[in-house]
């Protein structure tokens, strides 16, 4: 976390890594491959090549710990890949 940054997460992350698929319901894209970096309870962060993402779109989702469906939260470019930041949206 950056100085002078504070947490806003209300809960602990976990450090995760396999693959994750990525079907966005809004989107020309059938299938997105990424990496699983991180998850906890409320949601997960995924390392992709997809540009697509915006905030507030939903996917359906599958990762090792988990399926189902997610809204995303955020999304960033990070050498020439991205990270996007998801929360769940069923229990």
């Amino acid at each position: 976390m950056r100085k002078g940054m504070r947490e806003r997460r209300g809960s602990v992350r976990k450090k995760e890594y396999g693959m994750a698929l990525l079907v966005p319901n809004s989107a020309k894209a059938d299938c997105v491959a990424g990496l699983l970096i991180e998850a906890n309870d409320r949601g997960f962060r995924v390392k992709h090549s997809y540009s697509g993402f915006r905030r507030n779109h939903v996917v359906r989702f599958i990762h090792r710990l988990r399926e189902g469906a997610a809204r995303v939260v955020w999304t960033r470019a990070a050498n020439l890949e991205f990270e996007t930041g998801f929360e769940y949206l069923d229990d």
